[in-house]
């Protein structure tokens, strides 16, 4: 029943810049153990879109300044995102 809102993304998702890794294994270790619905990161700029760590749902957002969101739909613990992008009529 937890969402993880979190700056920082787990090690090994979404986390690769110049060649190295600059996410956290404390977040990694976490996810593992507590084993939330779904966590959401910022942070590194580059990327954006979703990837499963176990049960997990993970998110990686977009930056604010591209106008893009997402959104997250929970049906009997099952999870479904969609990123939205601003379109020629606002947001779609």
């Amino acid at each position: 029943r937890t969402l993880l809102l979190l700056h920082c993304p787990p090690y090994g998702f979404f986390d690769e810049r110049r060649g190295a890794h600059a996410g956290s294994v404390s977040i990694w270790k976490v996810i593992e153990e507590k084993k939330p619905l779904a966590g959401f990161f910022g942070h590194i700029h580059e990327y954006s879109g979703t990837a499963m760590l176990g049960k997990t749902r993970l998110v990686k957002l977009p930056p604010a300044n591209g106008f893009s969101a997402c959104s997250l739909s929970i049906t009997d613990k099952k999870t479904s995102v969609e990123i939205l992008s601003k379109g020629a009529g606002g947001m779609i």
